[in-house]
């Protein structure tokens, strides 16, 4: 059920004039305000004008490129991911702490065994400072899966 503009459980970029812009989920709803989790482990209040939808449609990639594209971020757990999303793949830690920009953001659509259709989205990571075992590094997987990443593992810098 949808409540105003968001609902509960919505993906969400939280901006306003003092923040930097935020990852993160909408959790309560009352009076036209919003509760959401935001990646820097913080909840605030917001009303419709400092939230931004992302979803599994288009305005996804448009919105993440405004944001995150281009952006430096900063690791602020161990982060484990697979650079492919194929079997064989490379396994990649990046530390705590690693300063990195995302270089690409890029998408393709996948039929699964089951006749449907999913989006997987990538994204090459540049490190700044940290040298990685392999020369590229690329989080892959769905929407969901790459977007939980960044909530739980990863801080916008500037």
């Amino acid at each position: 059920m949808r409540l105003g503009g968001y609902k509960i459980g919505d993906k969400i970029i939280y901006t306003n004039s003092f923040t930097k812009p935020t990852l993160g989920k909408v959790v309560y709803y009352i009076n036209d305000n919003y509760l959401v989790d935001l990646s820097d482990n913080t909840r605030r209040w917001a009303t419709d004008r400092e939230l931004k939808r992302c979803g599994e449609k288009n305005d996804y990639l448009n919105v993440v490129n405004k944001y995150i594209k281009g952006r430096k971020y900063r690791c602020i757990k161990d982060y484990i991911f697979n650079d492919s999303i194929f079997e064989g793949a490379f396994i990649e830690t990046i530390p705590t702490n690693t300063e990195f920009t995302i270089d690409i953001l890029f998408s393709y659509t996948k039929i699964i065994p089951i006749n449907e259709y999913i989006t997987i989205i990538y994204v090459a990571l540049r490190p700044i400072a940290w040298k990685s075992k392999y020369e590229t590094n690329i989080l892959g997987g769905t929407i969901n899966i790459v977007w939980e990443a960044f909530v739980k593992h990863f801080e916008l810098v500037k």
